[in-house]
């Protein structure tokens, strides 16, 4: 597949294959930029021209359309924009062809736990000069080598995200279809929309211009399967820029330098349960390998008929000077499969640790800051609920499958927190188990079931939050 770039897009989103034959686009040949922009100026008077007759006329406003202020500056927005066009890219026809919600979020799916930390350990390991040029510190390649999200040394995260440049949501019958990346041969077929050369790290800035210059073209307005010629920004490709990491912008530009996300325990918490949710999944992946699997179950059965974990009782392996020992028969198996391997020692492991740091550091903020107002009580609310729920439950148990010195050190880090809370809640006159309310088998109690049930609601309630165009 050829990379997405300013000189491909148009002739990867106009082929054969990419849209739905029964909703062909129109014009069928590519129009170029100017002619899209005046398309898209009348679009926007049209609308303008509509709302304002219909707030004249005292009609009820159209549910979540913009109102006629609101147009106005659209229109002056869009002038701006396209005069604006950050440094290392250029504006090229796309054609935005819809898939549906669900295909979205299967597409979504595969990027989280599968694509997106591969393409950052793809960066750290090929394109650190261009991180280093970006603004990103040594200490946030190292991390980003790892398959984690860039940091500076302070735990501040960068306030940077991977782009879809076909957008997800528009990606057609080409994001639905799968096939292995030219850029990571040895991984798994995924889709045309995940692979490596769709992807580019852009500064918080930049990401919001491509979003904003989106939402002035109305493409939400596309329903599954139809299509609309649209501008967006894309990536030059050359020789002296790959194009998978934004270009540094010029001082004084208005989409110049990179930011630090707000450090605010809400947004901690969100990391978290993004960095365990991941890392859960790589343990997954890992524990799919064929040779592996059936490894990872004989040692489950083992272990549990000494009523341990496989993390436990490789560590009392160790202990008691067992030969070989659980921890060493999963180095020799894991040897023989290479990818597994790798994924193993630069997602898997740095994970576990970067999971079991950030949330101990993040229990003895909120638990700190529990009585200081509304906010530090509803993070620390939250915190305990996370803890408690079922991710974090899904992601100790994988953790625990694992005979790896990571999994047990994670156990220990997590089972302070676990009596930290139990700790403060007793402190704080709650958490007791009330008379005829004793926890169940798993050692769950009443309140946990009623937790759980409001994630699961909670779960398909966050999907419908995603930007609707993707990316």
């Amino acid at each position: 597949m050829k990379r997405v770039s300013a000189e491909t897009i148009t002739e990867i989103t106009s082929a054969a294959g990419f849209f739905d034959p029964a909703h062909p686009p129109s014009p069928a040949t590519p129009p170029s930029v100017e002619d899209i922009c005046d398309m898209i100026r009348a679009d926007l008077k049209q609308r303008l021209e509509d709302t304002r007759a219909r707030e004249a006329a005292g009609q009820p406003p159209v549910k979540y359309a913009p109102t006629a202020a609101q147009l106005e500056k659209q229109q002056q927005e869009f002038e701006e924009l396209i005069k604006d066009i950050p440094e290392g890219f250029a504006l090229a026809p796309v054609l935005y062809s819809r898939i549906s919600r669900e295909e979205n979020a299967e597409i979504h799916s595969e990027y989280q736990f599968i694509a997106r930390p591969r393409f950052l350990r793809f960066l750290g390991e090929n394109h650190a000069d261009d991180l280093r040029a970006l603004g990103i510190a040594e200490h946030g390649i190292e991390r980003m080598k790892n398959g984690l999200d860039p940091a500076d040394e302070n735990g501040r995260m960068y306030d940077v995200n991977i782009d879809h440049i076909t957008e997800r949501a528009g990606s057609g019958l080409w994001g639905k279809s799968k096939e292995v990346d030219p850029d990571q041969p040895d991984g798994p077929a995924v889709s045309h929309a995940n692979h490596f050369g769709n992807f580019i790290l852009l500064p918080k800035q930049v990401h919001e211009y491509k979003n904003k210059l989106n939402d002035i073209q109305h493409i939400t307005r596309t329903e599954p399967g139809e299509c609309m010629w649209t501008i967006m920004i894309v990536p030059e490709r050359n020789d002296l820029h790959a194009g998978f990491v934004c270009q540094p912008q010029p001082d004084g530009h208005v989409y110049s330098g990179l930011a630090r996300r707000k450090d605010e325990a809400q947004n901690q918490i969100n990391h978290g349960i993004f960095l365990f949710s991941t890392v859960a999944e790589e343990i997954a992946q890992v524990s799919k390998t064929p040779g592996l699997s059936t490894v990872l179950v004989d040692f489950k059965k083992a272990a549990a008929q000494e009523g341990k974990s496989v993390s436990k009782a490789a560590n009392d392996d160790i202990r008691d000077n067992k030969a070989p020992g659980l921890r060493r028969l999963f180095n020799d198996a894991v040897s023989k499969y290479p990818e597994a391997q790798r994924d193993l020692d630069t997602l898997v492991r740095p994970g576990l640790v970067d999971t079991a740091s950030h949330m101990g550091k993040l229990f003895d903020r909120v638990a700190k800051n529990r009585h200081n107002g509304k906010r530090g009580r509803e993070a620390w609310e939250r915190f305990v609920r996370t803890m408690k729920g079922r991710n974090m439950r899904d992601f100790r148990e994988k953790a625990e499958s694992l005979p790896l010195r990571e999994s047990t050190d994670l156990y220990f880090a997590l089972r302070r927190i676990d009596m930290g809370i139990r700790d403060a809640r007793q402190q704080d006159g709650i958490g007791k188990v009330q008379p005829g309310q004793p926890a169940n088998a798993n050692g769950q109690q009443p309140w946990q079931k009623k937790q759980d049930a409001k994630q699961d609601k909670n779960r398909g309630k966050g999907k419908k939050k995603h930007r609707r165009h993707g990316g």
